[in-house]
């Protein structure tokens, strides 16, 4: 059994490296909109992606405790398809229509662009999206013990 301190000082570890990762993140940002507004490119990408990295990261405490078990690994396919993707579309979608990959109206396309919550809502809810998504695609991979739970 692990002894308490241990794992109150790999949460403080982690805690730590991921306010420091959100830091250099919001510093990358905020250096980008200053370069955005000297060249009026928008960089979308970032808008959707990062969010989806945060929640990657936050994952990472189940990733490698996966890592480190013994068995065969194993996808949630449920968990994936009915919670992972929506909220990865829902993440994604808006920002190829700004860059313009999109051309086409697709399924609860108003939705995700904020037509029903309002157009200044619109980032925050890429942002949870983002992270929702990022959070469910690294948490539906797990490992099994090949003899049971």
């Amino acid at each position: 059994m692990e002894s308490t301190w241990k794992r109150l000082g790999r949460y403080i570890c982690f805690l730590v490296l991921f306010l420091g990762f959100i830091y250099l993140g919001l510093k990358f940002q905020m250096t980008l909109r200053e370069n955005e507004s000297l060249s009026y490119r928008h960089l979308a990408a970032l808008e959707s992606f990062f969010p989806i990295i945060i929640g990657v990261v936050l994952a990472m405490p189940n990733v490698i405790k996966s890592l480190t078990k013994k068995g065969h690994w194993k996808v949630d396919w449920i968990k994936l398809i009915v919670i992972g993707l929506p909220f990865l579309y829902l993440s994604i979608v808006p920002i190829m229509y700004i860059i313009g990959v999109l051309k086409i109206d697709l399924p609860f396309s108003a939705y995700a662009m904020g037509s029903y919550i309002g157009g200044d809502l619109l980032l925050t809810f890429v942002t949870i999206n983002g992270i929702v998504a990022g959070y469910m695609l690294c948490t539906s991979f797990y490992k099994r013990n090949s003899k049971g739970f």
